[in-house]
């Protein structure tokens, strides 16, 4: 080897050999054609019987081997031996990195390939157009005329115009489009049959404004085809030239100023195509053929839109990147269907992928794909279930594969056939304009603006359809991706003549002064005229419009004016200044974005007006859901009024998911829904998205001093300047402030808020969260209690997410017991406030959270208990007490058991007829001896033995017990609310009673206690005659112990209702009432109470007379479930009541005597004194005249001890009879 020799070899053009920057002498062309064939075949042995066909291709002499080892030596002797070595039966060139202009060629491809699959398209653009810049023209033009040589030529030949098709399609991703025309128009001139160069020329011209000059490419690029080749354009042209024809949005490219590069949650369409296996071959060959392949499958994909990557013989295209639109699914099943087309297998499917804004990185996502396009035949598309599910009636399937597509199909199925609901005053508003213009002949504009889906289209349409007798209506839609000022006009233009040839509009404009020249201009706009330059397009359509106007009335409906060009808001604003004497009304649909484009939109004009329409109302969201929704159950409805927040399409798409899928998670959002507003987030800049972000980790309301606590980027004025402009996009509203730190703003809706949540990664969803917990701990210390919900809910969140993607992760169980903990005190607090719903919620998560070993786990466990219990949930009282046991056990927790032990003993008084009020009292008083009076639960056990003793009627007892627990132990309050009834039934004079319930609620906050201070005072109120105010008492309790979620109590409480009506003198509404009462508690299994509330009914039927049902209501009744003596006694003396009346008088008088027993057991002068009342019957109705009268006497004084005005005056009463 010659060392230290450079040596350069070309083929990119005439073969070339430089050594130490010199060209190298290769003498004879024998040499040369050698050292080519060689150089082409790189690094490989290539057989002597191979460079003698390449050296002599038609004849090679008898001397050939000898002649080929002489050409070799030649070349060894101008380059080294060690540049072209012997190999068994051939030989070999070897080239080093960096010195052969073709590798270097398809290193530099490589590379372009790799950025472009990277989302790099101007990076690409720069390799390939390194690449290309490599050659020097024809390749080894010398060798051209040998028919060996001539197929590597003609190779290399594609090679190149592969590259150059891959880099034109790079500049246009990059965003180029006017400055390509010239390199294609002459790539094209050069290649006339190459259907890609043509249909990349055809994209250019369009994207450059030149709509006429890209189809007449294709009718040049048909004649030829046919003339020369008798063939019609393959699919891919034939497609870009229909969607060229109906402007499709999908071929304006929308660029963005930056892209994210980190990958993020989203919802996106991926379509999966699979090469036909090439036959096994030469690894170059096969390659190439595949890039040939490849090339074509991804210019089918690029033209709708897709960002595309390739990988041996797979495509992959995925809509959705970078930014969503609500058409995605269908952009994807109709790429798939080209792709079956041309001989692909494929698969779709819809679902959330991780993807940065340039390419998929779900590896998931696409093996699930990859196995589901191993399902399909050949030109076959089989659909994953998510997309069968977005596509619904747009596609016909056998099973999972695609039979058809309807690319007309909505990409969101709307329920226009439903009434109006709640427009009603907006949409007479737009029907007086209608008919202002109509009868002055004169141009007016509405702008209706509003959120994506609030209704501004079915506003519109309810118009349209109303005036359509009497009026031409045309509609036109600016598109989200660039279409043109003249896309919507054109629309307009189709639907007035039905066609857009020449012939159809001079139809529709006969008569028309300059008829010719408008129909010049519209045709060339139209792409259908001769030739034509547009220049005056909007001139034409100005005088069409008002030409139309002559006849009859024009309305004019411009739907998603915001996505409109500025030339579209001049010619819509000159319209309706210059259509003198035409009656003319343009209704225009935006979202509040126009007003940031357009200030001044419609302002100060008084030919002028705008709409803004808001949210339903909740009456409104309510019809419209009843309308929508006749399956859907109740409390369902609720749910979708409060997520829709008055969003018409969102309660139609939420309603809609409901009624497929009733068993779906409550807080799924429909991919209609969820597509809207992607495609709105998608658009905003990226400070915007990121505050969007951080803000969705604080929730519904939040402060950018929140936001700025979990902002890695960006000052405070920077923030306020994104959530400004937040606002005027209608992504955010500001609101008051609730917590320091800055100005405080709300997610215009939740279901934003939701997706953008959705969107961000669990990983970095976790750090988030635990970051705003640590920054709340810090900024807002001083009020930690009150911010233990909130606390808890984020370090919550973060444990479930590190625990789902780390679940061996150090230091995950103390992040659990943390959450658990501030979850536990938050719940703990709303039990003392008397919210169970939030209470259950919070105690439950603060269960799961928490360790066995936690001590605190025990208490969320009994607390449960309670909680469960007020709200007859017997079953889930039952397993929280069993969990208690095991706990206790395991911690060998003494004081925890006897607590449960107690527990354990109240649920049996609920659900257990055989324990008796005695036993309950004996059982309650040991567990509080047996309990250690410094214990942790020593006064709540006391408490229950409070309880106990207020149901045997000894309330004077239960009242100091309970004021000693208070006085101990400041935690216990909630026994306090027992104090109103002792005070109603016990020894407390009514006058006493009322100040000492009226003095408890005036100091109390806690909401059982009020409802319970509401419910004595009804009855002590009705005891002294007032019974409106007793009523009023009676009706706030029911309506409190309800918002708190206490339906025991609640139904219990219709016992009071039933009293004070009796009082009153009103039995038949005391019937209702005990009724509803009764009602309730069966459907809880409640029987302690509902034995209470039947002896009141049976009472309120007795004095009906309507002793036949009394009897029926006594005898179904299970007087053993009754535990409170006073039910006990009423019982016995309602019945004694009912066998007098039969005249069995031993019975009655035995019965009513009992009761007298019962009662004067108790320290309860009410109930003594009612017991007494009606032995007084029982022995009137048997004669007894004087034992009647003395116990009336008794009766009176009692009642008039108690301060019971109401029964001391009706005993009075019988007693002068």
């Amino acid at each position: 080897m010659k060392v230290g020799l450079r040596l350069q070899f070309g083929v990119l053009g005439p073969l070339v050999v430089r050594v130490d920057g010199r060209e190298a002498e290769l003498a004879g062309a024998k040499e040369r054609a050698l050292l080519a064939f060689l150089l082409l075949h790189s690094n490989q042995t290539v057989s002597i019987d191979r460079l003698i066909d390449a050296l002599w291709p038609d004849d090679p002499p008898a001397t050939a081997r000898n002649s080929l080892q002489v050409y070799v030596h030649h070349v060894r002797k101008a380059l080294g031996r060690e540049r072209l070595v012997t190999a068994p039966n051939g030989y070999s060139a070897v080239v080093e990195q960096g010195e052969f202009d073709l590798s270097r060629f398809r290193d530099l491809v490589a590379e372009g390939r790799r950025a472009r699959d990277e989302g790099q398209p101007e990076v690409a653009a720069e390799r390939f157009a390194t690449a290309l810049g490599l050659w020097r023209g024809p390749p080894l033009p010398e060798l051209a005329e040998n028919s060996i040589f001539r197929l590597e030529i003609d190779a290399l030949g594609e090679e190149r115009l592969s590259t150059l098709e891959e880099r034109v399609q790079a500049d246009i991703e990059a965003g180029h489009g006017a400055d390509l025309v010239a390199d294609l128009e002459a790539a094209v001139a050069a290649n006339p049959l190459r259907e890609r160069l043509m249909s990349q020329l055809m994209l250019a011209l369009y994207r450059a404004g030149r709509q006429v000059d890209a189809l007449e490419v294709f009718t040049d690029a048909r004649t030829r085809l046919v003339d020369e080749l008798g063939l019609e354009p393959g699919p891919l042209l034939r497609d870009l030239h229909q969607r060229i024809l109906v402007h499709d949005p999908a071929l304006i490219a929308e660029r963005r100023d930056a892209r994210s590069t980190a990958p993020s949650r989203r919802t996106l369409s991926v379509v999966l195509g699979a090469l036909p296996v090439p036959k096994p071959g030469d690894p170059e060959v096969v390659e190439r053929a595949l890039a040939e392949e490849r090339a074509q499958a991804r210019g089918i994909l690029e033209t709708r839109g897709a960002v595309v990557s390739t990988a041996g013989n797979t495509v992959i295209a995925t809509f959705g990147l970078s930014a969503a639109r609500e058409d995605d699914p269908h952009r994807a099943v109709a790429a798939a269907s080209d792709l079956a087309e041309a001989g692909l297998r494929v698969a779709v499917d819809v679902g959330v992928g991780l993807a940065t804004d340039a390419e998929l990185v779900d590896a998931a996502f696409i093996g699930r794909l990859a196995a589901l396009a191993d399902t399909a035949q050949k030109r076959q598309v089989v659909l994953g279930k998510d997309a069968r599910d977005a596509l619904g009636g747009a596609v016909e399937l056998r099973g999972n594969v695609l039979v058809s597509f309807d690319p007309t199909a909505e990409p969101i199925v709307r329920h226009f056939d439903a009434p109006l609901v709640g427009r009603e005053r907006e949409f007479g508003r737009l029907r007086e304009s209608f008919d202002w213009a109509s009868r002055n002949r004169s141009s007016h504009l509405v702008t209706i603006l509003g959120p994506a889906g609030i209704g501004k289209s079915r506003l519109a349409r309810e118009l349209s359809a109303a005036v359509a007798p009497e009026a031409t209506v045309l509609t036109g839609r600016c598109l989200a991706y660039g279409s043109g000022a003249f896309w919507p006009l054109a629309e307009m233009v189709k639907q007035a003549a039905g066609d857009t040839t020449p012939d159809a509009l001079n139809t529709l404009l006969e008569g028309l002064e300059d008829r010719r020249l408008v129909v010049d201009q519209l045709a060339a706009a139209l792409g259908t005229g001769t030739g034509m330059r547009a220049e005056d397009a909007f001139w034409a359509l100005r005088k069409l419009f008002v030409a139309l106007a002559a006849d009859r009335p024009l309305l004019l409906v411009f739907e998603d004016l915001h996505w409109g060009e500025e030339r579209l808001f001049d010619f819509i604003e000159e319209l309706v200044e210059r259509a003198e004497g035409a009656p003319v009304l343009v209704i225009c649909l935006a979202r509040p974005d126009l007003l940031d484009r357009r200030p001044a939109w419609g302002g100060g004009r008084l030919d002028a007006e705008s709409i803004q329409l808001a949210p339903l109302t909740a009456e409104g969201s309510r019809e419209l859901i009843h309308v929508l929704g006749g399956a859907v159950p109740e409390e369902t409805r609720g749910r979708i009024a409060s997520r829709a927040e008055g969003n018409p399409l969102f309660i139609e798409q939420l309603v809609a998911l409901a009624a497929e899928d009733p068993e779906g998670p409550p807080d799924a959002i429909p991919l209609s829904i969820h597509g809207v507003l992607a495609a709105r987030v998608d658009r905003l800049a990226l400070d915007e998205r990121a505050l969007l972000e951080q803000a969705s980790i604080i929730g519904l309301e939040f402060s950018l001093g929140g936001v700025a606590a979990l902002s890695t980027e960006g000052e405070p004025e920077e923030l306020a300047e994104a959530a400004n402009r937040l606002v005027r996009k209608d992504m955010l509203r500001p609101v008051g402030p609730e917590m320091r730190g800055g100005d405080e703003y709300r997610f215009r809706h939740i279901l934003i808020r939701d997706v953008v949540y959705g969107s961000i990664l669990k990983s970095t969803r976790a750090k988030l969260h635990e970051r705003f917990a640590r920054w709340l701990e810090r900024e807002l210390q001083d009020h930690a209690s009150e911010l233990n919900e909130i606390v808890g809910y984020h370090l919550e969140r973060a444990f479930e997410f590190r625990r789902e993607l780390e679940p061996e992760t150090e230091g995950l169980d103390e992040l659990a017991n943390e959450a658990g903990e501030r979850l536990a005190k938050a719940g703990e607090h709303h039990l003392d406030a008397s919210d169970a719903h939030a209470a259950i919620n919070l105690l439950e998560r603060a269960r799961q959270l928490l360790a066995p070993a936690n001590p605190r786990r025990g208490r969320v466990v009994v607390a449960l208990a309670g909680v469960y219990r007020l709200t007859g949930q017997w079953d889930l009282v039952r397993a929280r007490l069993d969990e208690g046991f095991k706990l206790a056990e395991a911690g060998s927790d003494n004081d925890l058991a006897q607590f449960l032990g107690a527990s354990d003993l109240q649920l049996r008084l609920y659900v257990d007829d055989s324990l008796s009020i005695d036993e309950f009292v004996a059982a309650s008083e040991e567990f509080d001896r047996l309990t250690r009076p410094d214990g942790p639960y020593a006064g709540r056990i006391r408490a229950g033995t409070a309880w106990a003793y207020a149901l045997a009627g000894q309330h004077a007892l239960a009242e100091r017990l309970i004021e000693e627990v208070a006085s101990a132990d400041r935690r216990v309050r909630r026994p306090r609310k027992l104090l109103p009834s002792l005070w109603v039934g016990g020894p407390v004079p009514v006058t006493e009673a009322i100040r000492k319930c009226e003095d408890l609620l005036r100091h109390e906050n806690s909401p059982r206690v009020v409802a319970s201070c509401y419910r004595g005072l009804a009855v002590l109120y009705a005891m002294r005659g007032d019974f409106v105010a007793a009523r009023d008492l009676a009706a706030r309790d029911r309506a409190m112990l309800d918002e708190l979620g206490l339906r025991v109590v609640c139904a219990a409480s219709m016992t009071i209702r039933g009293w004070v009506e009796l009082l009153a003198g009103q039995p038949r509404s005391a019937e209702d009432a005990l009724r509803t009462g009764i009602a309730e508690l069966e459907k809880l299994d409640a029987t302690m109470y509902v034995a209470g509330l039947a002896g009141s009914l049976a009472r309120a039927l007795l004095e009906q007379e309507k002793v036949h049902d009394a009897w029926v209501v006594l005898e179904s009744a299970d007087e053993s479930s009754a535990r409170d003596v006073s039910y006990r006694v009423e019982f016995c003396g309602v019945r004694a009541c009912l066998l007098a009346r039969r005249a069995e008088e031993p019975d009655a008088s035995r019965l009513a005597r009992r009761a007298i027993s019962l009662a004067d057991a108790t320290d309860s002068p009410d109930l003594q004194g009612s017991a007494r009342l009606d032995l007084a019957d029982v022995l009137r109705r048997s004669g007894q005249a004087k034992d009647a009268h003395r116990a009336l006497e008794a009766a009176f004084r009692l009642f008039s001890l108690k301060g019971n005005e109401v029964q001391a005056r009706r005993t009075q009463e019988l007693l002068v009879r």
